[in-house]
């Protein structure tokens, strides 16, 4: 299945009785040369006999964290599968109750708990600089960093498509200020109330299309720093439109949603040696 240029096995047990997933079998599957190929991988129980169970694995084989695009992809596919479009759906991801519906557009919208932790303005050691950015734990963490706002990491005025995602998004994943974990890293440039995106995620290791809890992130900060206010449009690298909403109350966010495109692009049969 693909969100808006992130994509996923997705894996029925229903359909794949007693199939025990291993970190190598996993990293196999999302190989891209050798495998399926996928972002990361996602193990669905109970569709049809209860509430629904997901278990979500980056492309690497490690355990992930809340994967907001992931989980617009289980709200489309429980739809599919119950038939039961137009009614909420609950299912427990990473061992955390969430819900969503298929809206009147045919979009999955996903509803997020309240950010575990924001930190504006952090500043990290970044080679024999120091570099100011918004970290922020939607259940996944990212730190956000405007490029028209952060210096020490390019020249002036830098185009947000012509920077070095990999180069620069590996280094500061690793930064000492975010182990043992790391976190992933976005880039954002802020235009009216638009947000255009770029994703280095941790567990792919690599530059994304899309990445939706990046983008929630990415709205989060641009709305603390007074430059947005919701909805707001969130252009990815694939260039498709992800769509953040939330209220702000008491300084505390809630009703936090994330809209966007989730398909089933094939099926088949893996092979597992």
């Amino acid at each position: 299945m693909v969100a808006s240029g992130n994509d996923f096995v997705v894996i029925d047990e229903e359909k794949n009785n007693k199939l025990q997933l291993s970190k190598e079998r996993i990293k196999a599957i999302c190989n891209r040369k050798y495998g399926v190929g996928a972002d990361g991988l996602m193990f669905i129980k109970n569709t049809h006999t209860g509430q629904p169970v997901v278990k979500f694995y980056n492309a690497d084989g490690s355990s992930g964290a809340l994967c907001g695009n992931g989980s617009r992809c289980i709200v489309n596919y429980i739809a599919g599968v119950t038939g039961e479009k137009d009614k909420s759906i609950n299912f427990v991801f990473n061992d955390k109750n969430y819900t969503g519906f298929i809206n009147s557009d045919g979009q999955p919208l996903f509803y997020l708990h309240e950010p575990v932790k924001i930190i504006v303005n952090k500043k990290i050691k970044f080679k024999d600089k120091i570099i100011s950015g918004d970290f922020i734990d939607v259940n996944a963490p990212h730190f956000i960093i405007n490029i028209d706002e952060t210096t020490g990491l390019w020249e002036e005025n830098p185009e947000l498509n012509s920077l070095d995602i990999f180069k620069i998004g590996k280094q500061i994943r690793y930064a000492g200020e975010f182990q043992p974990e790391g976190t992933n890293v976005n880039f954002i440039r802020i235009e009216n109330n638009n947000i255009s995106i770029r994703t280095y995620e941790r567990g792919v290791e690599d530059e994304t299309l899309s990445c939706g809890t990046g983008s929630v992130s990415a709205a989060i900060s641009a709305f603390l720093h007074g430059k947005v206010k919701p909805p707001v449009e969130i252009m990815t690298k694939s260039g498709e439109k992800l769509l953040v909403n939330f209220n702000y109350v008491n300084k505390k966010f809630n009703k936090l949603t994330l809209t966007g495109s989730a398909k089933e692009v094939f099926s088949g049969k893996f092979i597992l040696n």
